[in-house]
């Protein structure tokens, strides 16, 4: 019995989607702060909020100030995502991402990164925003994307020993 082709165009497609989706994964997000974690197994680190100014306590018991909390659009305030962990170099320690902007109506958020810096004990500011970030493993790729106007922009960023290039810009 053969197949209608528009019955299989929808399972390639679908297929499809089911593939590039596993390839990709989101930060693990967080609406409230204060959040514990461990950015190595020895390590932990409380990331909290007073007023808008953000801290890291860290490890040896120091303050490390993160900046502030930007100007939520209202109705934005439960976004998952005011900080997200991950290991966004593949060095295997955990950084952070903190909410910076909030940008075409909610479509674009954008993050000030983190990388932790083990030898330091602290996370060291890396200097450019990402917005959007989603992570591929297999490749060590962190893509960011934005839109303006009706076009979505995106940079694919890949990692050599920590320290970040961009490898794809559209």
């Amino acid at each position: 019995m053969r197949m209608p082709i528009q019955v299989g165009l929808v399972v390639l497609g679908t297929s499809w989607l089911a593939l590039n989706a596993a390839a990709f994964t989101t930060p693990q997000g967080y609406a409230q702060l204060p959040v514990t974690f461990a950015p190595t197994p020895k390590a932990e680190v409380v990331i909290s909020r007073q007023g808008n100014a953000i801290s890291a306590k860290l490890p040896n018991g120091k303050t490390q100030a993160l900046g502030e909390m930007p100007d939520v659009p209202e109705g934005s305030q439960t976004i998952d995502g005011l900080l997200l962990q991950a290991d966004f170099n593949f060095d295997g320690q955990g950084d952070i991402a903190l909410l910076d902007g909030v940008g075409y109506g909610g479509v674009n958020l954008f993050y000030r990164l983190y990388l932790w810096n083990k030898s330091a004990g602290k996370f060291q500011e890396y200097k450019e925003t990402i917005s959007n970030p989603t992570l591929t493993p297999e490749t060590k790729t962190l893509s960011t994307a934005q839109r303006s106007g009706p076009r979505w922009y995106s940079t694919d960023y890949r990692f050599n020993k920590g320290k970040p290039y961009i490898m794809i810009k559209l």
